[in-house]
């Protein structure tokens, strides 16, 4: 028997890409979720070809059927709060900032730019889109060493960090699990005049 209260936590729209190892994606976002009594709703941006070490394909989804399933979800449910993901291509992520736009609520969003075998995830045209539509909306950017230079298009993570919160974002958090190399990792999160690091 669940001891899970009556009453649902936040609802916790997640806009992402299929992994079906299940470590990384909407099905890990979905087990986040139900492990702190949130609801979950979901949309699917694209599914993946991959195995425990990289991902070979990523196949987007249509941006008419996407903006479909987004219609007659968002018809019955109201999300709190949106967390975005894997992205996929240009259309699909222009189809999300529509859609977030029109929600206005929080948005996290976890630019996933590359797998963690090297695998590039995301090419010009959607690299710009990021920049340009989606930053403006993002409550929370979260990006690792690697992807914030990749948006910033700088090579210094400090400048890279004032570049990307000019962009629009609220907050920022760089984590640093992808640089580490004695083990322990660094995440700094930056605001308007405030920069606080985070050691693990």
């Amino acid at each position: 028997m669940s001891n899970r209260p009556n009453q649902p936590g936040p609802t916790i729209l997640f806009i992402g890409g299929h992994d079906p190892i299940g470590g990384a994606g909407l099905q890990a976002d979905l087990e986040t979720a139900f492990s702190f009594d949130c609801r979950a709703c979901s949309l699917v941006t694209c599914l993946t070809a991959q195995d425990s070490h990289d991902v070979k394909a990523i196949y987007p989804q249509a941006k008419d059927d996407f903006e479909q399933q987004a219609q007659v979800l968002l018809a019955d449910i109201q999300p709190t709060v949106v967390k975005i993901g894997l992205l996929g291509d240009a259309q699909i992520a222009k189809a999300v900032a529509d859609l977030v736009e029109t929600l206005q609520v929080p948005v996290v969003l976890d630019p996933v730019l590359a797998a963690g075998g090297g695998t590039s995830l995301a090419g010009k045209s959607l690299l710009q889109v990021i920049r340009e539509k989606l930053l403006p909306l993002t409550t929370l950017l979260t990006p690792n060493r690697a992807e914030a230079r990749r948006l910033s298009g700088m090579q210094d993570v400090e400048r890279s960090a004032q570049a990307l919160l000019g962009s629009g974002c609220s907050a920022l958090l760089i984590t640093g699990a992808d640089e580490t190399e004695s083990g322990r990792v660094r995440n700094t999160l930056y605001r308007a005049g405030e920069r606080q690091d985070f050691d693990w």
